[in-house]
Formats: structure tokens, C-alpha cells, sequence
């Protein structure tokens, strides 16, 4: 790869050598201006020969080695994985996605007045043809209500504390806003 390289900028260092020769040799004059314009196409096409090659005839092996070196045999295994990478891609993208549409969801959740925090998890439809691909299934959303304060409350004889849970009326809300954020029916939603 390096003597390829070498070689072509010697290439080029002689091209703009002979043009300066070229150059000193003309008259002056309208045919000074046209070999000007002929000398620039030249230099142009000795500094874009390796573009050319390479999209004339493919990528010459100097410029790929590790191409070069694999086998055959390898080549057909790397072909044949094709399937396999593409369904391994695909569900990169869907793990993108839930994750992503999870953190929206969440954020939609935490500006609802009374919630403390939320964990919001997203299931999408097994993808059986392009038309269902990323539809959503169910999205849980977990609720932890916001309090007054962290402090644990005391318990004398034998009350039962009440119940810290969030309200109905708060799990109506998450359900109905994010219903109506991110346009998905209310029975896919479930708050807890």
C-alpha cells in the first residue's frame, strides 16, 4: 500500500514538474491559456487516478490486503451470515427503540402532578411482516407516589399504616396522558 501511495504522488510531482516546463516554453497569447486548461485536466486526472481505478475495475488488492488474504471458504461463510446479521440488526433497532420510547414515556410521567418517580417498560409485537414491525404491545409503567417528605411514618400499637401506593385517580391520569401522548390505546397501558 505504501509503494502505491509513493508511486502516486511521484505521479503526481512529475506531471506538475512537466507543466512548469511546459509553462516556460509557450507564448504568450490565446494558445498559452488552452495548454494551461489541458495541463490543469492532467494534473487534476493524476491526483483522481486512484478514484478512477478503484471505481473502474473495483478495489485494486493493494488498497484492501485483509480482502486479499481471506479464503474462499471464508467469504461463503461471511455471505451466508448475511441472514444472520440483518436479524441481529433488527433487533438492535428494536431494543433502540423501546428504550428510547421507555425514556420518553418516563418523562411524560415524571410532569404529572403527584408522581415521584416511574419505571416504564415497553413490549412490541413480534414483527411477523413489515406492516406490525415496532407496533406497540403493552407498555407497564410503575409508580412510586410522591410524598411530602422521605420520613418513614411511626407506628404506635397496633395501626396499620396506610397504604403509600398511588391513588386510582393518579393511575387514571398516567393512563389517560400517556394515552394521550403517544396516541396508543388505553387498554395497552398498565399502571401499578
Amino acid at each position: 500500500m505504501i509503494a502505491a501511495l509513493t508511486g502516486w504522488i511521484k505521479g503526481i510531482i512529475y506531471i506538475v514538474l512537466f507543466a512548469a516546463f511546459l509553462e516556460f516554453l509557450l507564448p504568450s497569447g490565446q494558445m498559452r491559456k488552452f495548454i494551461r486548461v489541458i495541463i490543469g485536466l492532467f494534473i487534476m486526472l493524476a491526483v483522481l487516478n486512484p478514484i478512477v481505478t478503484v471505481l473502474s475495475r473495483g478495489q485494486p488488492d493493494e488498497l484492501l490486503p485483509t480482502w486479499r488474504d481471506l479464503g474462499r471458504e471464508d467469504r461463503k461463510s461471511k455471505g451466508a451470515s448475511a441472514e444472520e446479521l440483518v436479524t441481529m440488526e433488527q433487533e438492535m433497532t428494536r431494543n433502540v427503540y423501546k428504550k428510547e420510547l421507555s425514556r420518553q414515556i418516563r418523562a411524560v410521567v415524571m410532569t404529572i402532578a403527584g408522581v415521584g418517580d416511574a419505571q416504564v417498560t415497553v413490549d412490541l409485537e413480534q414483527a411477523k411482516s413489515n406492516q406490525k414491525n415496532g407496533a406497540i404491545r403493552v407498555v407497564t409503567i410503575t409508580l412510586q407516589k410522591r410524598g411530602p417528605t422521605d420520613i418513614t411514618p411511626v407506628v404506635i400499637g397496633h395501626a396499620v399504616p396506610e397504604d403509600t401506593g398511588p391513588s386510582e385517580e393518579l393511575k387514571a391520569k398516567v393512563v389517560r396522558t400517556v394515552g394521550e401522548t403517544v396516541q396508543l390505546s388505553q387498554q395497552k397501558i398498565i399502571v401499578q
